[in-house]
């Protein structure tokens, strides 16, 4: 299966496609709602409104949109992957990873916030990533800013990203003050359009501006199965952490930079995850793209392939396991 996905060939993601699909398959035999948390940003709650009246005589609809905004996730960051040449030969790999990574609970099979916003956080990644030599880093990074401004108004609690967007020059190369001045520029101009909108309709009493900002535990009640997809995100991690220890120094400089950035990127996804409002895994979401990056340098990477697969079964195995469980609840 590892094998298939190493292919370019067009009909691979045809099949990737179907293999993701068919990894949550009990999420369209017991379609739910969208997941709502406390941190929910105002963008969200009007588009969850609109999914929620437009669908609700068809709920199917729910995970199916769910998981075309995952796929195309999964389809952004191989291409980030491919075109930053991370891996040494071009494939589907992280794209297989990031469809694993993001089935391991049910929780993560349905609309989120988080969901949405880690679409534009898989952007502002990349951009920060041609921060390094770019003759005009300040348009980059402005743009970046702008993408992290509308993130935080889908998931307020990820506007804590924008230490990535202030960090990122100074890891790619020489920081300049007018570069965090372009940062910040951009963060603030989506804010700027919301609030005068806001002002101008008269919501000023009926928005929350800050939702679901404070430190709580979210993470009760946790079940025998949700260690093992713990585990299965831990374990590889680790694993990739360990191989790409060994690869880095025959990298060129700059991916060593853009590997740093995931670093940096994985400690905020995981921070921000108790700053969520939620009871549940839901915002870990934002820590996928580097876990599932660090999983497909395994997949590369692994001395011996039957490694690899064992690897990739075992996983397999713990998201059957959680299909069972919602298909019997």
């Amino acid at each position: 299966m590892i094998g298939l996905f190493r292919s370019q060939h067009p009909l691979t993601v045809v099949l990737l496609f179907f293999y993701g699909l068919a990894l949550r398959s009990a999420a369209f035999v017991d379609p739910q709602p969208l997941l709502r948390t406390a941190g929910d940003g105002y963008l969200y709650a009007l588009l969850a409104d609109g999914i929620t009246q437009t669908f609700s005589s068809s709920p199917v609809f729910f995970p199916l949109i769910g998981y075309a905004v995952v796929f195309l996730q999964a389809l952004m960051l191989n291409r980030q992957m491919e075109k930053d040449k991370l891996l040494p030969r071009t494939g589907f790999l992280p794209a297989m990873a990031y469809l694993l990574v993001t089935a391991l609970m049910p929780e993560w099979w349905r609309i989120s916030a988080a969901l949405l916003s880690a679409t534009l956080l898989i952007r502002v990644w990349g951009d920060m990533n041609r921060v390094f030599n770019a003759r005009r880093p300040g348009d980059i990074i402005f743009n970046a800013g702008v993408l992290m401004g509308l993130s935080a108004l889908i998931y307020f609690p990820s506007i804590l990203f924008a230490l990535f967007i202030f960090m990122a020059p100074a890891i790619m190369g020489t920081p300049r003050f007018r570069d965090w001045i372009s940062a910040l520029m951009g963060l603030l101009m989506p804010f700027y359009f919301f609030i005068s909108w806001v002002y101008l309709t008269s919501r000023w009493g009926r928005v929350d501006l800050t939702p679901g900002m404070q430190l709580s535990w979210p993470y009760a009640n946790i079940q025998s199965l949700v260690w093992v997809s713990l585990a299965m995100l831990v374990f590889p991690f680790l694993w990739g952490v360990g191989t790409l220890n060994q690869q880095i120094p025959r990298m060129l400089i700059r991916n060593r930079k853009i590997w740093t950035l995931l670093y940096v990127y994985l400690v905020l996804g995981i921070f921000i995850s108790f700053w969520g409002g939620g009871t549940g895994f839901g915002s870990l979401f934002l820590a996928f793209i580097p876990i599932a990056a660090f999983h497909s340098v395994v997949y590369e990477h692994a001395g011996r392939p039957w490694m690899a697969r064992l690897l990739h079964f075992m996983t397999i195995f713990a998201i059957i396991g959680w299909n069972y469980l919602v298909l019997n609840k």
